[in-house]
């Protein structure tokens, strides 16, 4: 014969096996476990096919380690939009002036290779910008 299980009704509040307990967060850090070369890789897995190479500054590794560290996403999808999205604060422009710059300019994804291009050619933005605003003061 099995033994009585005594249950609790719902609502009621009781401890046991599956009530809640506080515990301490655990010491893994997921980014740290991936080389630097493993991020590169992951990052740029579709070169074959096609995808344009990120070639990962510091800042952006550290990112995309972030990026695993909080979410656990180590994805292809997941570590590439974390590069790009350094790539751009890196950059130092709003996410205003990127979407302005693409719907003008078209795919930014050729900037990549270049960490430098893309800063170039928003910076002539801003300053033609600028020249088109002080053309048309009273």
């Amino acid at each position: 014969m099995s033994p009585l299980i005594t249950r609790v009704p719902a609502g009621i509040r009781a401890g046991g096996q599956f009530a809640a307990h506080t515990h301490a967060e655990p010491e893994v850090s997921l980014g740290n476990t991936f080389s630097e070369d493993m991020l590169r890789r992951v990052t740029n897995r579709y070169e074959d096919e096609g995808a344009p190479v990120i070639d990962l500054t510091e800042y952006q590794l550290a990112a995309v380690r972030d990026h695993i560290d909080r979410t656990g996403d180590f994805s292809h999808p997941g570590i590439r939009k974390a590069a790009e999205d350094a790539y751009y604060l890196e950059n130092r422009f709003t996410p205003e002036e990127h979407r302005d710059f693409v719907n003008t300019g078209g795919d930014t994804s050729k900037y990549f290779g270049d960490p430098n291009a893309l800063r170039r050619d928003i910076e002539q933005m801003r300053k033609d910008q600028a020249a088109t605003t002080e053309g048309f003061q009273p």
